[in-house]
């Protein structure tokens, strides 16, 4: 997967196009997801074509295969993030969340919009410490009939790919997808490192990895998944605290 550095847009993404070691988080919404998050979408949009997904070499996935206890959704309260403390600078944080309030978002234009995107970008980058950061590459592509491509992590290039369809559609995903991909891309770092204490179980998570083509509830429920929502909920929550829910 090829893409332009930020802030430059890239060519559209094709859909699905994640490598083996790659990842596509939060690319499909389900019902479930549509609603906790205000979708005015119908169960029409949402439908899904199970009986059509296969997998990159048209094996097909085996619905009885069981998972480890650690790859199980776990709750929010239960991951402590390696100690890594998103409130470490709120002044700096709450400042970059107001941004993208929907009264200071709709009068940005398009380079402004980026610019406030690059620095909550740089913000998560400085309180993870990830040591080689992730290229952005923009892609804009509208939702199909049963899912919205918000963005993706892939580690083959080291990119994370944000749908610019959001910054006028939903912007309420736009820092929440960024804030997602990159715990993804910390996750990888860790998985390459042996000092890491969760490194073994990130690098396990990735390659036993179930893309939502497999099925939204096994693509939820797999840690490393879990675990991204769950740091994004940490911004949210900060988000809403500060600007009213809005």
């Amino acid at each position: 997967m090829t893409g332009s550095e930020f802030p430059t847009p890239s060519k559209r993404h094709p859909d699905g196009d994640i490598s083996k070691n790659g990842i596509r988080s939060d690319a499909e919404i389900s019902e479930k997801d549509a609603y906790e998050r205000g979708d005015a979408y119908t169960d029409d949009d949402l439908l899904t074509e199970e009986d059509e997904y296969e997998g990159e070499n048209g094996e097909e996935y085996d619905e009885e295969e069981e998972y480890d206890d650690d790859d199980l959704l776990m709750c929010e309260e239960e991951y402590d993030f390696n100690g890594i403390d998103h409130l470490e600078d709120t002044e700096r944080l709450d400042d970059l969340l107001r941004g993208f309030r929907p009264e200071n978002w709709k009068e940005m234009s398009m380079e402004e919009r980026k610019e406030l995107i690059a620095e909550l970008f740089w913000y998560v980058i400085d309180i993870t410490g990830i040591r080689n950061p992730p290229k952005t590459v923009y892609y804009d592509e509208p939702p199909n009939r049963n899912s919205i491509s918000c963005g993706t992590y892939s580690c083959d290039d080291n990119a994370v790919r944000i749908n610019e369809w959001l910054f006028d559609n939903r912007p309420d995903l736009v820092f929440d997808t960024v804030v997602h991909e990159l715990w993804h891309a910390y996750q990888h770092q860790c998985a390459e490192d042996p000092r890491c204490p969760r490194g073994e179980l990130y690098r396990d998570g990735f390659e036993n990895y179930r893309e939502p083509k497999y099925g939204h509830e096994a693509y939820e429920n797999q840690m490393v998944e879990a675990e991204a929502r769950a740091f994004a909920e940490r911004f949210k929550d900060r988000f809403n605290k500060i600007c009213g829910g809005r």
